[in-house]
């Protein structure tokens, strides 16, 4: 029980080089390909569909917000549309330290907020999604990403679409886990179904990802035993 409350500190607090204990070393040798370094990410918003209607007419008028640690871009709003076409390019410079030494954790996702714009009250939420930056690769991801809620009360509804891609003067890999860990965990019918907005996902999925990995752990639940892989997603 010691151990694994180690390892959890290890994968949600700060580290020092300093005094790295033995049971850090997997994790920085797995986290050791991302170095502190300028990025520069690429997020081009294309559409969204089946948006939740906000106005009277039973329309929305909906823009999006994309936050990638304290900088924030906007794209422009579509009048009276559920189904919004945007196909707007926003961008970022990004400074992405390591997982274990990042006191700025916020830095390493993204996260899109879409809103109704309305001219007379506050602005309503349409729903957002958190994603992982550190497993870009300068080859874009495209896909639709459904709409979460922040809160029970918010009423949420929809996909949008997005790709994103990073630009680094430095080599960077896409560690192989990510897939192993979906594909394992298909073949043994281990998916669980989530429900995220109106939509319904499935963990592990292919839009999570693996932040921390270790070997030859064992696992003890009411006396039942096992070794194996150990892995750390960033599903929230």
């Amino acid at each position: 029980q010691e151990s694994i409350v180690a390892m959890i500190d290890v994968g949600f607090s700060s580290v020092s080089c300093s005094s790295i204990s033995p049971l850090q070393v997997p994790f920085l040798l797995f986290s050791s390909k991302i170095l502190k370094c300028c990025i520069v990410f690429l997020c081009e918003v294309l559409s969204g569909r089946n948006l939740t209607a906000m106005d009277v007419t039973g329309t929305s008028d909906p823009y999006c917000v994309v936050k990638v640690g304290n900088m924030m871009r906007q794209t422009s709003v579509k009048p009276e549309s559920l189904n919004p076409e945007w196909r707007e390019v926003l961008t970022f410079e990004v400074r992405l330290p390591t997982f274990a030494v990042s006191e700025e954790r916020e830095d390493f996702y993204v996260t899109i907020e879409v809103w109704d714009h309305d001219k007379l009250n506050q602005d309503d939420f349409l729903g957002a999604a958190m994603l992982p930056l550190a497993f870009l690769s300068e080859r874009p991801t495209t896909c639709w990403v459904p709409l979460g809620r922040y809160s029970a009360k918010d009423k949420v509804s929809g996909e949008i679409l997005l790709s994103m891609s990073i630009k680094c003067n430095m080599i960077w890999h896409r560690h192989p886990a990510d897939g192993e860990l979906y594909e394992e965990c298909k073949s043994r019918g281990f998916q669980v179904p989530i429900t995220s907005g109106s939509q319904i996902v499935e963990v592990p999925g292919l839009l999570e990802r693996v932040e921390m990995m270790l070997d030859n752990l064992l696992v003890e639940v009411s006396g039942w035993r096992a070794i194996g892989r150990f892995y750390l997603t960033d599903y929230r």
